[in-house]
């Protein structure tokens, strides 16, 4: 693909040669092979693969500022040549690197130097662990105790690590080398006892949380609605959500005959027991929100005459599913791990 690119910021240039005096970055069951530039406007951005789940448990709203803070740095600083580009495996994967992969696409820079390897493994415990170890340069924001704790929970919910102290500890010490990243015994004692409690607990299952602009982008690459004005999406956590999907969208539509309103879900919550619970909640209240409205207008007729409410498939409502976020299940990888296709809606009877 040829050694350089135009620089950052449409300034100088890019050179792979100036990464020759640097120390290759340490990946498990893998070699370095060579330096070469990703072509950002051929990023699948939407996919899981550039989505830090199971190797960052960051907020959508951390992972917001930290994308916004590297844009800024790149924005006002290039492309530093100092520092170990991002990883990727000979399967066009991403090991790390998703948030300077974001921030420069969304700064609509085109080429990216990597750092490609042949990844011996293209297990799950080989891809989540090479991600968190990748995170040991600079600049990267360095892993947290509970991202140590999330990815090895995953692993055992995929049967991709043995839930016992000694094969744990191994993994720990040995393979994502917790000793660069923290310090104090107590630390690594209380990561491999949280570890031991949730997956004991049967807790393990992984939610991919987005932001609604991550979603919404999500939406026009997999279903294709790039145009479609006849949808709203809306998160289930709490009853502002509800008031505001009734009040903002559904109401307005109604009065302008722009029917049905459909009705996209997504969680926030970390846990997929929440996540249901929330979005049954949701459902419910919708449903009485629209009631309710028959119910007053019944009153001011009184004895006159009755209004039926409509059943629920003749409502100008509908919900049309929710946005796969549950690993394992809706994406990710299943429990024999193979790879789920996470391209289409989850109809809120799977939910």
């Amino acid at each position: 693909m040829g050694f350089k690119k135009p620089g950052f910021n449409g300034q100088g240039s890019i050179d792979l040669s100036d990464y020759d005096s640097l120390t290759p970055r340490d990946q498990i069951d893998a070699k370095f092979l060579h330096f070469d530039f990703l072509n950002l406007d051929e990023v699948p951005i939407d996919d899981d693969c550039y989505f830090n789940l199971a190797i960052r448990t960051e907020t959508p709203d951390e992972f917001r500022k930290r994308v916004d803070d590297i844009r800024i740095n790149f924005e006002t600083n290039g492309f530093k040549m100092t520092y170990w580009p991002p990883c990727f495996g000979t399967d066009g994967k991403p090991r790390d690197g998703r948030g300077r992969i974001k921030a420069a696409k969304e700064n609509g820079e085109k080429w990216l130097p990597i750092a490609v390897y042949d990844y011996r493994s293209d297990s799950n415990l080989n891809y989540i662990t090479n991600g968190i170890l990748a995170n040991d340069h600079d600049p990267a924001v360095r892993p947290k105790l509970n991202d140590f704790v999330t990815a090895a929970v995953t692993l055992i919910s995929i049967n991709e690590l043995e839930n016992d102290w000694d094969v744990l500890s191994d993994w720990l010490y040995h393979k994502v080398k917790i000793e660069r990243f923290m310090k104090g015994q107590h630390n690594y004692t209380k990561i491999l006892n949280q570890i031991s409690d949730i997956a004991d607990n049967g807790d393990s299952t992984l939610v991919d949380l987005r932001s609604s602009d991550d979603w919404k982008s999500w939406i026009k690459t997999n279903l294709k609605w790039e145009d479609r004005t006849d949808y709203i999406l809306t998160a289930v956590n709490n009853v502002t959500y509800v008031n505001r999907t009734w009040c903002e969208n559904i109401l307005p539509k109604i009065s302008k005959g722009d029917t049905p309103v459909n009705i996209v879900l997504y969680t926030k919550s970390r846990t997929p027991e929440v996540a249901r619970s929330d979005v049954s909640k949701f459902v419910k209240a919708i449903d009485k929100h629209y009631a309710t409205s028959y119910k007053m207008v019944n009153d001011e007729l009184g004895s006159k005459m009755s209004i039926t409410v409509p059943e629920k498939h003749e409502r100008p409502y509908r919900f049309v599913g929710a946005v796969p976020q549950f690993y394992g299940k809706h994406c990710g990888v299943d429990s024999e791990g193979n790879q789920i296709l996470a391209n289409k809606l989850i109809s809120l009877s799977d939910y």
